[in-house]
């Protein structure tokens, strides 16, 4: 706890009474996907990558970015997807798909 403690403070400007405030907030639930955390995982702030600090330091954010409370997998995930929009590549990668959908309903008639 004391870990988690000091990384809500030094990362992202939190104090826990702030956290379980947004815990609160949010119903214990994952602010992407609307299901709780898996069991031994809490809910982690979710920030803007491209504001303050963070661009030199992905580890530390301003605080005044802050988004939501996101479950593990939705933070990962969220993550990757703003990588692909920054590259332009995340709406190629949606074209993709909806191409071999084409493709595979076709071979399947």
């Amino acid at each position: 706890m004391i870990q988690f403690k000091h990384a809500l403070k030094s990362r992202y400007g939190l104090t826990v009474e702030e956290y379980r405030q947004r815990v609160s907030d949010q119903g214990g639930l994952c602010a992407l996907c609307g299901k709780p955390p898996l069991a031994g995982t809490a809910l982690v702030p979710d920030h803007d990558h491209t504001c303050c600090a963070t661009t030199v330091n992905l580890r530390k954010t301003c605080g005044k970015c802050l988004r939501g409370l996101l479950c593990k997998r939705c933070n990962t995930l969220l993550g990757h997807v703003e990588v692909l929009m920054r590259e332009g590549l995340f709406e190629k990668g949606l074209e993709y798909i909806e191409r071999w959908k084409r493709v595979n309903s076709r071979n399947a008639s």
